[in-house]
């Protein structure tokens, strides 16, 4: 185990927070890896202090891949109307072909489409077409997608 880095999405394996998944946010302390703390930014929001020891990095299940998918088009589909008429449309093609990439396991594409998409975000939420919270939500299903893409082509 080289530890977390910041930016790793993982796990907490027990306690009280067990079974819930989130990012790194910090490497705090310690040397040996499974007494290092880690600040750790739940996907519900909370922020917490972990041990390496009661971490474990995402490894998402096909079927969790595609259910992220599916959030994200419906997430999507919701405020498409909102969008402008471009990126209303095109979004949802391009949340197709960022899980084709993932399916195929294709790095080059999965990388061109993420970048598409999170850009188009990030101008949606700029020209406040939608939320911070909309927005803060869909990026975390993105890099969990971007996470696991890059876990299982290390």
């Amino acid at each position: 185990m080289n530890g977390y880095h910041t930016n790793s999405r993982v796990v907490v394996k027990d306690g009280t927070y067990r079974d819930q998944h989130g990012k790194v946010t910090k490497d705090i302390t310690g040397i040996l890896d499974l007494q290092k703390r880690y600040e750790i930014k739940l996907d519900e929001g909370i922020t917490v202090e972990l041990t390496g020891s009661s971490l474990q990095l995402e490894n998402l299940t096909q079927n969790q891949i595609n259910h992220e998918v599916v959030n994200l088009k419906n997430q999507v589909s919701q405020i498409a109307s909102k969008l402008p008429e471009k990126m209303g449309t095109e979004l949802p093609n391009h949340l197709g072909y960022l899980h084709d990439a993932l399916i195929s396991r294709n790095q080059s594409r999965f990388s061109t489409e993420y970048s598409y998409i999170t850009g188009e975000l990030a101008r949606a939420f700029e020209g406040k077409y939608v939320t911070q919270q909309w927005y803060e939500t869909t990026k975390i299903g993105l890099e969990k997608l971007k996470h696991n893409m890059d876990f299982n082509l290390t």
